[in-house]
């Protein structure tokens, strides 16, 4: 496998695990997209991941996820993401 195809399963990776925290959120907050300002919605977190910026993806989500109450399984699905990106920070503050 090159480094550029590891790269893209790495991506992949990392979309599954976030798409999943987003929609394991409930649905009083994914019906509100927008909410959360620009660097704190789910409408942030889509077009982040829409390009690839999955720092940025990550963070936008998180934030939505700290304001719900996230479950279980969204932090867990944000702590799996963070550890595909080799990012023990970020998944140290969802591993509890």
């Amino acid at each position: 496998m090159t480094q550029r195809d590891e790269l893209r399963a790495a991506w992949s990776r990392i979309a599954a695990e976030l798409d999943a925290a987003c929609a394991a959120l409930p649905p009083s907050v994914r019906e509100r997209p927008d909410e959360g300002g620009p660097l704190a919605s789910i409408a942030s977190y889509r077009e982040a991941a829409a390009a690839n910026e999955w720092e940025l993806a990550w963070d936008a989500l998180s934030a939505v996820a700290r304001r719900a109450g996230a479950g279980r399984t969204v932090r867990r699905r944000l702590a799996n993401a963070a550890g595909v990106m080799q990012d023990t920070r970020r998944a140290a503050l969802w591993r509890s």
